[in-house]
């Protein structure tokens, strides 16, 4: 005997939280433009023919010359992939676009330089934390130093 019992199809039904978000529609259409605005002026004075080769080069994924100038233009129809963002970065060794949607996020870049700092920051807090928690527990065991 086979104990079959039914089995609910969760993959969509489990996802639909995700709709639920207090984001309204279009909010973040501006994001689009605003990236490829920032694409644009960053990768400029740059033949964009020339970086849709470096871009493919680099990446592995071919993007034709012609279809990167409706990229960076403001058919929305056209979109950068995440890969190319980065990738046009690199070249330009800037991050407008990325710092641009990352805002959106409440984020930002952090460069190589500035990591050391943060890094730092975020272990003299940790001491102050530890600091805390011994002088709380030092009380409650009656511990002076």
């Amino acid at each position: 005997m086979s104990n079959q019992r039914e089995r609910k199809d969760k993959s969509v039904s489990g996802q639909l939280v995700l709709l639920d978000r207090e984001i309204e529609t279009g909010s973040l259409e501006h994001l689009s433009l605003g990236i490829k605005q920032r694409l644009s002026k960053m990768l400029s004075p740059r033949d964009r023919f020339m970086v849709a080769a470096w871009i493919s080069r680099v990446t592995g994924i071919e993007v034709k010359g012609s279809v990167f100038e409706k990229i960076l233009g403001s058919d929305p129809a056209y979109q950068p992939t995440m890969v190319q963002v980065i990738a046009a970065c690199k070249l330009a060794g800037a991050f407008d676009p990325l710092e641009f949607g990352l805002e959106e996020l409440g984020a930002g870049v952090l460069t190589a330089n500035e990591k050391p700092y943060v890094q730092l920051a975020k272990k003299i807090q940790e001491r102050k934390q530890l600091e805390q928690e011994i002088a709380l527990l030092e009380s409650k065991c009656g511990v002076r130093r």
